[in-house]
């Protein structure tokens, strides 16, 4: 083999090595996500303690999947918003009902709970947080869940009501959510009054979903935010404990500044070697061409 042969050889091999390496940077950082999937409504990816929104579904690992609450298996999932569910074999798996999905690489539990109506008692309490004298039928959202959220063997409260949809005239219209820890104070976590005029635009809430996360001391709860007329999007909200208080957590875009200095971090990774590549094969055409140009003066 000639000595220009080997160098091109060389060249192609390198910049190849160069491309697989690449190719693994991209895979590695892809599949080392954590992510969430809620419903066809939202992507969620946890990294460094916080919770991000992503556009679109990149990975192509495998999530366990629950619908409506009920352990489905592990799939792949893709899709934009509309997700779908393939096999090993590549073949589409039909579902039917409300998704909840994460990677293998996640730490989650997905808690099952039931649904019911509100008490007496509770409506009274309803009654003394929002000022007005309610009676059970005036509840378009009337929903009352008794879980263990911190975990101790004690069931606690979550209450999520709202007279937004009453069939009755209201003389004040609201939503109110509230949670109770073993049979402590209530942390109010939502307490808005609606105007009338705002009903049609004002949102609406559901409890949707209740996990744990890596093992967490207290659960995490997924409140679906909805509306009447097409005001707004449908979305997904956190609430997260911090020492026993449940707050809303605020989901960072994903072209936020922290996101944005990683990406422009695997940007310029990805830059750099294509150079490389670059300066490879100059390097080697120009090599092969002064060979090349020697030879041929040897052969005058």
């Amino acid at each position: 083999m000639s000595k220009k042969n080997k160098i091109i050889i060389k060249g192609i091999f390198i910049a190849f090595a160069l491309l697989l390496f690449t190719n693994k940077i991209y895979a590695d950082d892809t599949s080392n996500d954590k992510l969430l999937i809620i419903d066809n409504i939202s992507i969620w990816n946890y990294k460094d303690n916080t919770w991000y929104k992503k556009d679109t579904l990149v990975n192509n690992g495998y999530f366990l999947v629950y619908i409506d609450n009920k352990y489905y298996g592990m799939y792949k999932v893709k899709g934009i918003k509309d997700f779908i569910l393939y096999d090993n074999d590549n073949n589409i798996v039909p579902y039917e009902g409300e998704l909840f999905a994460h990677t293998n690489n996640f730490e989650i539990k997905n808690r099952s709970f039931k649904i019911e109506t509100v008490s007496e008692d509770i409506i009274n309490e309803i009654n003394s947080i929002s000022g007005v004298l309610l009676k059970e039928s005036d509840l378009s959202i009337n929903e009352y869940i008794k879980i263990d959220l911190d975990n101790n063997g004690i069931y606690d409260e979550i209450i999520n009501v709202s007279n937004l949809d009453a069939l009755d005239e209201q003389t004040k219209y609201f939503n109110l959510a509230f949670i109770k820890l073993n049979n402590s104070e209530k942390q109010i976590i939502i307490n808005d009054e609606v105007q009338p005029k705002d009903l049609l635009n004002a949102p609406i809430y559901n409890v949707k979903y209740i996990f744990n996360n890596n093992d967490n001391k207290y659960d995490s709860i997924i409140l679906e935010e909805g509306y009447f007329s097409n005001v707004d999007e449908t979305k997904n909200l956190l609430l997260e404990s911090n020492n026993g208080f449940y707050n809303k957590v605020i989901i960072e875009k994903e072209q936020n500044d922290s996101n944005q200095i990683i990406e422009d971090k695997e940007g310029y990774i990805l830059y750099i070697v294509l150079a490389i590549i670059l300066v490879i094969f100059l390097l080697s055409y120009f090599i092969f061409k002064k060979i090349k140009n020697r030879e041929d003066v040897m052969d005058d």
